[in-house]
């Protein structure tokens, strides 16, 4: 899975926070959905800035997971569980790759069993136990396998959380967009940014969306109103609050103007001792979003019984 040595990769920061991404590998894996998107940029400073309370010791699931930088937000909240998923082999590699660039070792869930990688240059496998709450591994169609065990319930709000940098548990898993099974694991909340697109399973979305989320819990999705000065598809994300309507949620949207994030290319990054050791450049950062570039924000949930 991963180089020894050389890795090119950029320094992210967003809300103050810095990550490290393989930013090269993203446009050389040739895949749309791998790519660091503004949208994810969006949603990981409103996760560090805003959501990241409602994270701390709840399920967490991330559905277009890409390559990662969403995740690595969340998991500095200590979810008690986060399952990060795509539908792109390519982004599994690479998604694992910068867990492991950031010092995060993580559960790959599958049909055949699930394997654990640490934060190392080349992981070391090992079989491990499903974690109480993950998500069942999908079968060959893409769909989860029978639930894990019920998560526990906690309470929304609070005092935001001290960040402490870890996770009981990180589970990666490639998941395709379906109907789950009724009695599926559920999620206290679920996250997805720039899952709007052209040709994008809409229905499929909203019923992933519908089947997981738990009956206290919260869906966050951004969404660009513009890209690359087009608008966004017609009637798309207009489309997925009608699909999360009919099938019983409350959805609200409001708008988001671009993230502060800048990003800063650290040409060396080598292994000493099992660990990734990086040194920063001495480029200036740039920044990363376009600031005239807006955003839409679906929030979803149950309505109260």
């Amino acid at each position: 899975f991963f180089s020894d040595v050389n890795m090119v990769v950029v320094e992210v920061v967003v809300a103050g926070e810095s990550f490290l991404i393989d930013h090269q590998e993203c446009f050389q894996a040739g895949e749309e959905g791998v790519r660091l998107w503004e949208a994810s940029l969006v949603l990981c400073e409103r996760i560090l800035t805003c959501t990241g309370r409602e994270l701390s010791g709840r399920v967490v699931l991330e559905l277009g997971a890409g390559v990662g930088l969403c995740g690595l937000a969340s998991a500095r909240f200590a979810p008690s569980t986060l399952t990060l998923t795509d539908g792109s082999e390519a982004a599994m590699v690479l998604l694992l790759k910068n867990l492991a660039l950031n010092g995060i070792s993580a559960t790959i869930a599958s049909a055949s069993g699930t394997q654990t990688y640490s934060g190392i240059a080349r992981p070391v496998c090992e079989p491990t136990a499903p974690s109480h709450d993950a998500f069942a591994a999908p079968t060959a169609d893409g769909c989860p396998r029978s639930p894990a065990p019920e998560s526990q319930t906690s309470t929304r709000g609070g005092p935001a959380p001290q960040r402490s940098g870890g996770t009981a548990g990180v589970v990666t898993q490639i998941l395709t967009w379906c109907d789950p099974p009724t009695d599926a694991p559920k999620a206290d909340v679920i996250l997805g940014a720039d899952l709007v697109y052209q040709g994008a399973d809409i229905s499929g979305l909203a019923a992933t969306i519908a089947g997981y989320l738990a009956v206290d819990g919260t869906a966050y999705i951004v969404s660009p109103c513009r890209r690359r000065g087009r608008d966004r598809p017609e009637g798309s994300v207009e489309a997925l609050i009608a699909g999360l309507t009919e099938r019983g949620l409350d959805v609200q949207e409001q708008s988001l103007g671009a993230a502060e994030a800048t990003i800063q290319e650290v040409p060396s990054v080598w292994r000493r001792f099992g660990v990734f050791m990086c040194v920063s450049s001495a480029t200036q950062p740039k920044r990363f979003c376009d600031a005239s570039a807006q955003f839409s924000l679906l929030c979803a949930r149950w309505p109260p019984s």
